[in-house]
């Protein structure tokens, strides 16, 4: 395990499924790198409009759309995002719409020749089937392009028992049966207190004021701390 300081001041382009998925997988990682003088750059796949669990009064799928789009654009200017796409594919939808999501997608990569695309593994970090389905679109795009591909990861600590309790939070179709962990190469120690601002901003995703309802202590803490990638 190691700090990767190479991805810092460089153009970082980054593929999430739903709003708030960037400032879950890394947040303090594109603040630092805004810091050190690079440029980041968020294609966003859906408006996550399902996500209703832990809206506080009844909304239409397009309300909530439009309520996360505002939440993200907010979070994406508190981190410093020079430029931010919404695709607006169907949530929860996103692996039947692959095609399309790697043609927009690749139409704007190749626009901006980034130097690394982030985006999710094959476990999706928590198994949602739109995690999975993106980060295989954008890892294609790295590959056609030649850009370096970089996925989000647990920390090593959690990968262990990630699947147990993440299961037990995971009830919903939109999650894969069986979520297999890498452990991470890549630690990028970060200001926790950047993560939790720019969560903040996602509130209709929250109970209270609290991001990380149902993680064990250990995990917040570990999340607060660094973030991990597999290069």
């Amino acid at each position: 395990m190691h700090q990767k300081d190479s991805f810092m001041g460089k153009e970082i382009i980054v593929f999430t499924a739903h709003p708030d998925d960037e400032s879950y997988a890394m947040a303090g990682t594109i603040f630092k790198n805004h810091l050190a003088g690079g440029r980041n750059v968020l294609i966003c796949a859906s408006l996550g409009e399902k996500g209703t669990s832990h809206m506080k009064k009844v909304m239409s799928s397009r309300q909530v759309g439009l309520l996360r789009k505002k939440e993200l654009k907010l979070a994406a200017g508190f981190l410093h995002v020079s430029k931010l796409f919404t695709l607006n594919l169907p949530d929860g939808q996103v692996r039947l719409h692959k095609e399309k999501l790697f043609q927009k997608g690749l139409a704007i990569v190749k626009k901006l020749k980034g130097d690394f695309i982030f985006s999710f593994g094959p476990d999706g970090i928590s198994g949602h089937q739109d995690h999975i389905a993106v980060g295989s679109v954008a890892k294609k795009i790295a590959k056609q392009l030649k850009i370096p591909f970089v996925s989000f990861s647990l920390p090593q600590k959690m990968t262990g028992s990630a699947s147990k309790w993440l299961r037990s939070r995971r009830k919903s179709k939109h999650y894969a049966n069986r979520i297999v962990f890498k452990k991470p190469n890549v630690c990028i120690e970060i200001n926790g207190a950047i993560k939790k601002k720019a969560l903040s901003f996602h509130q209709s995703q929250m109970d209270g004021k609290n991001a990380f309802t149902g993680f064990p202590g250990y995990a917040v803490k570990e999340l607060l701390k660094a973030e991990y990638f597999i290069v």
